[in-house]
């Protein structure tokens, strides 16, 4: 009974007991894994390139649609089993062509795996960039002092999803704070300011259905404005009266 402790004592789980049916958890399975990726790796980033490489040729002036010869010969040879939908083909060509940019060459290791993900990474600024490579980043407002988590929480990362850079970049780009207000907060004093700019604005296109259109609006809310009020001063007044 002895032996038989000592013996499992030498068998662990990296150790497949003789006859198991188990690939070795060791060493050499890590680096077959590695080269691997790194094949996949290296092969994505070589469809990405040639993408953005056919993206510059036959792409049309307008900078929208790809030219007939281009579309025929996608169709003809499916090359959607390669890439998926066109759009999908021009997510790949941006990823490509992002790749070529000096501040993602600096840390192309630290780039994310997906493609709708470098895709997203395509879309934002050089200092974006390095910003979303160090921390993740808030504003309240455009001109506000950034802030950041004290642990560093980087937005770009090898397992960053599409969705989350999206959401990074629009809410870096747009801050709560400068999102539109709701016009309940004027007072009727402030909406009568703006009728009558918006009537001497208006004065030289008199007549216009444009000009009547947006006048109604602002009648529009300033009734609206008027009914708030006076609902609150008659919940004032009971509160008072008890």
């Amino acid at each position: 009974m002895l032996q038989d402790a000592r013996e499992d004592k030498l068998d662990t789980p990296n150790t497949p007991k003789p006859g198991s049916n188990k690939t070795p958890l060791d060493a050499s399975e890590a680096e077959k894994i590695k080269k691997i990726a790194t094949r996949i790796r290296e092969g994505t980033e070589e469809l990405e390139q040639e993408a953005y490489d056919l993206r510059l040729q036959y792409l049309q002036a307008d900078g929208e649609k790809y030219e007939p010869e281009f579309v025929k010969w996608y169709k003809a040879h499916a090359m959607d089993e390669v890439f998926g939908s066109i759009p999908m083909f021009t997510k790949y060509a941006a990823a490509g062509e992002a790749m070529q940019r000096a501040v993602v060459k600096n840390y192309a290791n630290r780039m994310p795996r997906g493609v709708t993900a470098r895709y997203e990474v395509s879309l934002l600024k050089d200092d974006e960039i390095k910003m979303g490579l160090e921390n993740r980043f808030t504003r309240s407002a455009i001109d506000a002092e950034r802030t950041a988590p004290k642990k560093p929480m980087p937005v770009i990362r090898v397992d960053s999803t599409a969705k989350e850079i999206r959401n990074w970049r629009k809410k870096w780009r747009h801050p709560k704070a400068e999102q539109q207000k709701s016009s309940d907060k004027l007072t009727l004093d402030e909406i009568a300011e703006i009728g009558e700019r918006i009537a001497a604005a208006l004065e030289p296109f008199k007549g216009y259905e444009i000009a009547g259109e947006i006048e109604n609006l602002v009648r529009l809310h300033r009734k609206r404005l008027e009914r708030a009020e006076a609902k609150a001063a008659k919940k004032k007044s009971k509160s008072v009266n008890g």
